[in-house]
């Protein structure tokens, strides 16, 4: 016996052609329409029904007012009827007129959107099927909420941050209104090179409906933008351009061949990067930019709710769209509901009003294989996940590393964690591995060790094939393969900055440097010309370069460059002058010694017609010594940095670079009045290492040193630079052991306590400290017997700190003048008194302390003054025994 259908539901108003649009649609798609109805279309004014030809009049009056209720409809001439509206009583009445059409139009497909264009009898129709699976086997997990101000976009970090530690991660800012992730994104600036809006516009230009260019435009843009193996793609390039989105992912819908190429585009693009999760957060409410996604049914959806009577009634009304518009197979994924906001002392009231939503999620329409036998595993499913309420997110920090420090603090990585677990446990996941040479003991591995971080120790004295490509660098890159770089490259001593010049010099060439920095990127062809380098390099690094550079007599001419400076320095000069001179240095570094300073600026634009170079200067510190203190030097300095490079971006072409590697201190010391603006200009090329750069700098120096020759090929060296932190913390237990003493014993975690000795309390740390460490901590334990499951034995990592420290107060005395009286007054302090915590205010002045505390080497409590553990050592203080142990605690004390 065929069921009867569903009786009619007269709307309880109609007050205008939109509520009778509505229901319509309704009827439509609860399939209540009769066979002759094709089409129906309504505006402002009137409304038009489209049936088959030779109709009835009486059947279609007949049906309308049993759709709409009695009275409701009235004919007014052949082929027109009029629709009642609501009015107030004793009012005239509203009419609207219905006209009749015959003929049929041909029935557009269905398309993953909420709302229809046309309303028609194909409503009724599922929406087509889409794939098996997403393109590479990635997963894509859209975030949403029926309201905003749930915590949706934090908790998508969090969820981001829980799976990059298990595998890649695309983390996709569809917030195209609102954007938040964009925001805190990897990188302080305010522009991105691409963005969502470029990639939905390239995907909307393909005639074929083909991703492929989509993906492989955005790829190197893309590439050398992931932090911690999470890749950010922001929604548009400047966030200070408020205005609604030009295109929306609807756009990629309508007409298409493929209705699901946004969500299987974003798994390509995903898959090209490395990372087997595609992450998209998307706008907040029933809103057509998030259809596309939600509606198709591959996706895994996580449903962000508070703990509001309305958020979650919203959330249940999605619940039911999804499973009337997109209704679900036995192998599709459950949306997963998470909770946030409430008071845990409100838990149990919270779980009765929780009901009716997780009641809704476990009635989803399955079709095909309805085979829903393991109830546990359904059970598992519909169990939401809880977010109590925690004020430290009330007010969010503004950079990217530290918001995901404030989501590790309050717990939100636990929240996530095991539906991050779920997640990669259904993925693919081969066991990459690096091919391993093998070859040493563990005495030679050691002294093998030591002897090759000696040699990177000072980059000037390194001959050795290979880099780690850091972020920064990657972004330097990245940022300019179609324009050739102007630029500074800052960073602290120690931070890396003549081996990075180095190694363009060895490249020689900018596309050559580029391919190196980001492996199958594409940049301008342009010869790296040196027009200073370090004064201390050694006689293998030369040779080096002389092999890289061997038509041109390279060292010849930088070292004359040297000395035309010093001359430089003993006269008088504007900064005119001075920009002059630096423009003569830059001619004649590649071979024009005839140009005199006089007429260079108008000779220059001939000296380089038909060449491309990418100049580069390092050793400035060399030159310029006293900074700090002489103006001349100030005076130089400023027109290298901004007389120079703003007047060679005025020359046509763009056919020449200039990067300028250059000591923060310095920039400061010629820039007293606006040097912070003119560092956050190039910020994101800044050589800074936080802890995960740093762990991934020491791994990457263990195995070039276990390989003869010490090099690593280009696939190994890319596959470190994935690795997450908690990759990298497996790979270095066979380096520095699990604990700073026997796995059972209750000695501190050793990669904790090699992160809290070589941090500063700002939390950064210098790359030179990290090689010194090593090399150190490798030669001392080379002296040591036993400690088979580690390289770096405890006592050979503990006796490392303390000629690192005495490096470390050299270097901050080179580089700090003002830091230098300071620490001289500590290091006065008689022997018997240098304890820590100290009572600084008997020592230092406010400014003093003011100052050592800004760049992280001192942190204050109630208690006293306390040391980074490098200073501390290099000054010879000892603890006093107040307090908690004086590595591990005093830096979770500071936070850092």
């Amino acid at each position: 016996m065929t069921p009867s259908p569903e009786p009619i539901t007269f709307p309880d108003h109609i007050f205008t052609w939109i509520d009778l649009d509505d229901h319509m649609a309704a009827l439509a798609s609860d399939g209540l329409w009769p066979k002759w109805l094709h089409e129906w279309s309504a505006y402002w004014d009137s409304a038009e029904m489209t049936v088959e030809a030779d109709t009835e009049p009486n059947v279609i009056a007949t049906w309308l007012e049993g759709s709409l209720g009695p009275l409701s409809v009235r004919a007014a001439a052949q082929g027109v009827y009029q629709v009642r509206l609501d009015s107030p009583p004793d009012s005239p009445g509203r009419w609207l007129d219905l006209r009749i059409a015959e003929g049929s139009r041909p029935v557009p497909a269905r398309v993953p959107r909420w709302g229809v264009s046309r309303i028609t009898s194909s409503l009724a129709d599922p929406l087509p099927e889409p794939g098996e699976a997403f393109p590479g086997g990635v997963q894509v997990v859209a975030t949403h909420s029926f309201k905003g101000g749930v915590g949706r976009t934090l908790h998508a970090v969090a969820l981001a941050k829980a799976l990059a530690e298990r595998t890649g991660v695309l983390l996709v800012d569809a917030d195209l209104e609102a954007p938040g992730i964009s925001w805190m994104r990897p990188g302080s600036a305010s522009q991105s090179d691409f963005s969502f809006e470029d990639y939905l516009a390239i995907l909307h230009a393909s005639p074929t409906g083909s991703f492929d260019e989509a993906v492989a435009i955005a790829l190197p843009y893309l590439a050398g933008q992931s932090v911690g193996g999470i890749t950010v793609l922001p929604t548009r390039r400047d966030l200070a351009r408020l205005r609604p989105p030009l295109l929306e992912p609807l756009n990629l819908v309508q007409g298409a061949s493929n209705p699901y190429r946004l969500t299987e585009s974003i798994a390509a693009l995903a898959d090209a990067l490395g990372a087997k999760v595609a992450i998209v957060d998307l706008r907040a409410g029933i809103s057509e930019l998030s259809s596309p996604i939600l509606l198709d049914r591959r996706v895994q959806k996580l449903l962000v709710t508070s703990a509001s009577a309305q958020s979650l009634a919203g959330t249940r009304m999605v619940v039911r769209q999804l499973s009337r518009l997109a209704p679900l197979r036995s192998d599709d994924p459950l949306p997963k509901l998470l909770v946030t906001q409430y008071r845990e002392r409100e838990t149990e009231a919270l779980e009765y009003e929780l009901g009716p939503v997780v009641e809704e999620l476990g009635h989803m329409r399955f079709t095909g294989d309805d085979d829903l036998s393991d109830a546990a595993a359904i059970g598992l499913a519909l169990e939401p996940l809880m977010s109590p309420f925690r004020e430290d997110l009330l007010q969010l920090p503004e950079r990217w590393t530290h918001v995901l420090i404030r989501i590790q603090k309050v717990g939100l990585s636990s929240v996530m964690d095991q539906f991050a677990e779920d997640l990669a446990s259904s993925l693919d996941s081969s066991d990459e591995t690096l091919s391993t040479v093998q070859i040493l003991d563990q005495k030679d591995r050691r002294q093998a060790l030591a002897d090759h971080a000696d040699k990177l120790v000072h980059a000037e004295g390194e001959t050795g094939d290979g880099f780690l490509a850091t972020t920064s660098l990657r972004r330097l890159v990245n940022a300019h393969r179609e324009q050739l770089p102007l630029c500074l490259v800052v960073g602290k001593k120690g931070a890396g900055k003549t081996f990075a010049q180095l190694q363009m010099i060895y490249a020689g060439d900018w596309r050559a440097y580029a391919r190196l920095v980001l492996p199958g990127s594409s940049a301008r062809d342009a010869t790296v010309v040196p027009v200073l380098t370090s004064a201390n390099l050694g006689d293998a690094t030369r040779h080096r370069i002389d092999e890289a550079n061997p038509d041109r007599n390279v060292l010849d001419r930088v070292s004359r460059a040297r000395e035309t400076i010093g001359d430089y320095l003993s006269t008088e000069a504007s900064e005119a002058d001075w920009r002059r001179r630096w423009l003569t240095l830059l001619a004649r570094s590649i071979d024009c010694g005839d140009v005199d300073e006089a007429d260079v600026e108008s000779r220059f634009p001939d000296i380089v017609k038909g060449r491309r170079v990418v100049f580069v200067i390092d050793g400035i510190e060399d030159a310029f010594q006293e900074v700090e203190d002489e103006p001349q030097q100030q005076q130089g300095l400023r027109a290298l940095i901004t007389g120079t490079l703003d007047w060679l971006r005025r020359l046509p072409g763009g056919q020449v670079g200039l990067i300028v590697f250059v000591r923060e201190d310095q920039v400061r010391a010629a820039f007293k009045q606006n040097s912070d603006q003119l560092l956050a200009r190039y910020q994101d090329y800044a050589l800074s290492w936080d802890r995960e750069e740093a762990v991934r700098l020491a791994y990457w120096i263990t195995q070039v040193a276990d390989r003869n020759p010490k090099t690593l090929t280009s696939e190994e060296s890319e596959l470190i630079q994935r690795k997450t932190l908690e990759d990298l913390t497996g790979d270095m237990l066979p380096i520095w052991g699990e604990k700073m003493g026997t796995t059972k014993s209750r000695k501190a975690r050793s990669l904790k306590w090699v992160l809290a000795v070589l941090s500063d309390f700002n939390g950064d740390i210098q790359a030179r400290d990290v090689v010194r460490f090593l090399a150190e901590a490798a030669d001392a334990s080379a002296k040591e017997r036993g400690w088979a499951d580690r390289i770096l034995t405890p006592g050979g990592m503990r006796r490392a700190v303390k000629p690192c420290g005495d490096m470390k107060i050299r270097e901050i005395n080179e580089e700090m003048p003002k830091a230098r009286k300071a620490l001289a007054q500590l290091g006065a302090i008689p022997q018997n008194d240098r304890k820590i915590p100290l009572a600084v205010n008997l020592y230092l002045a406010a400014d003093q302390v003011a100052l050592l505390k800004d760049v992280g080497l001192i942190w204050t409590n109630e208690e006293g003054m306390w040391m980074t553990e490098l200073v501390r050592e290099g000054l010879g203080f000892r603890s006093s025994g107040r307090g908690l142990p004086r590595v591990l605690g005093v830096a979770e004390q500071a936070g850092r």
